[in-house]
């Protein structure tokens, strides 16, 4: 349950970091801003929730291909590990993204 609202409010927030985007671009670069959030919008808004979204779907087949060539131990390890890393770095990409927005609106 954990990760599936970690994906909704991954898109959310996503949304969000996006829409803050196009207000700062506007504020900051005209009508040119617009044109950089075509470049920008999937790294805010897209990145992050499929990150999550992965954490979900590709979870059980790494389980399944570590637990069945070497052992059950090593295969929770490796699954655990990989569902820790998309998370932060998600969260990280997100942070990141406020952080740029916060600096170009100062």
């Amino acid at each position: 349950m954990f990760l599936i609202f970690g994906t909704v409010g991954a898109f959310f927030l996503g949304g969000i970091q996006t829409l803050a985007y196009v207000k700062v671009m506007k504020d900051v670069w005209g009508w040119a801003g617009y044109v950089l959030v075509l470049f920008i919008w999937p790294f805010s808004l897209l990145i992050p929730g499929f990150l999550w979204w992965a954490a979900i779907k590709e979870t059980p087949s790494i389980y399944a291909s570590e637990a069945t060539t070497v052992s059950r131990a090593a295969g929770v390890r490796k699954a655990v590990i990989t569902v820790i890393l998309l998370v932060v770095f998600s969260i990280f990409i997100q942070w990141g993204h406020g952080r740029i927005i916060g600096w170009m609106a100062s």
